[in-house]
């Protein structure tokens, strides 16, 4: 994205984030849910927090979303359950919920989520991933799998009564949140950016893969939606702070198991067979 300057960065915690099940909360914690606790059970996940909110400079990492991790909202979509959420999480923090802001420099600053309700997470994710893969089949080409429908306003939109293209568009329209702002940055006049959270970041990088109909595929191995950067490519990218894919290694793995299989099995079919 030339001439685009991302003004904010988010901090990473690794190892100090805890999951809480509703019967582990304070009163004063059950109050800040955003969603009501009778839709849980006493032993579901309902809150993802920071151990420590004390936290030194050596503790944490940065990053800023649009120079570091240009693949984070397909990251975003590949979330199924707690598990991957909390694996996500090490690598790029909490996606949303209590955040504080500290200034870097004069223009720069840092956010630092602390705490995030799953329900709230999970029901924004669903949104998310519904409008990737819908996405996903109108630049393919494929056809429309299901009804997609989302919240917009408070009210209901649906491919049934609605075309998916004019979808896309009030959808991405109404997710535009975050800060725009024309300035002088560095030695450029540039169109700059502030995110108050990963989602924010997500809807503003599939916006820009829509506007610019960057190719899309499915994954290989784990079939979730990657965007292409090369032709050759047919794995999801590596995540941010790994060299390969992860994707890429499990079924170069899998495979090499596979074979070595295979030759066990021919060699012991050969020696029964010499022992006739």
């Amino acid at each position: 994205m030339q001439n685009v300057v991302c003004l904010t960065k988010f901090a990473v915690l690794p190892k100090m984030y805890e999951a809480l099940s509703l019967k582990q909360l304070t009163t004063e914690e059950l109050d800040r849910l955003q969603s009501e606790p009778v839709l849980y059970s006493p032993f579901d996940t309902v809150m993802i927090r920071v151990k420590d909110t004390n936290i030194s400079l050596h503790q944490f990492s940065s990053f800023n979303p649009l120079l570091h991790t240009p693949n984070l909202y397909v990251e975003l979509a590949k979330i199924q359950n707690e598990k991957d959420l909390m694996k996500f999480i090490e690598i790029y923090g909490l996606p949303l919920g209590i955040s504080k802001s500290t200034s870097t420099n004069c223009m720069e600053e840092l956010i630092t989520i602390t705490e995030m309700d799953t329900l709230d997470f999970f029901e924004e994710l669903a949104q998310f991933s519904d409008l990737l893969s819908l996405w996903y089949y109108i630049l393919n080409n494929e056809p429309i799998q299901r009804n997609f429908s989302f919240i917009v306003d408070g009210k209901v939109v649906s491919t049934e009564t609605k075309d998916p293209k004019q979808i896309i568009a009030t959808v991405l329209n109404s997710k535009r949140s975050w800060t725009e702002s024309i300035e002088s940055y560095g030695e450029k006049i540039s169109l700059c950016i502030r995110f108050k959270n990963l989602f924010e970041v997500a809807y503003f990088q599939l916006m820009n893969a829509v506007l610019n109909k960057k190719p899309l595929r499915r994954c290989k191995e784990c079939n979730s939606i990657f965007e292409v950067v090369h032709e050759s490519q047919k794995f999801c990218a590596p995540r941010f702070g790994r060299k390969r894919s992860t994707c890429e290694n499990t079924y170069r793995v899998r495979k090499r198991r596979q074979r070595q299989k295979e030759k066990i099995t021919e060699s012991n079919s050969q020696e029964e067979s010499g022992m006739k």
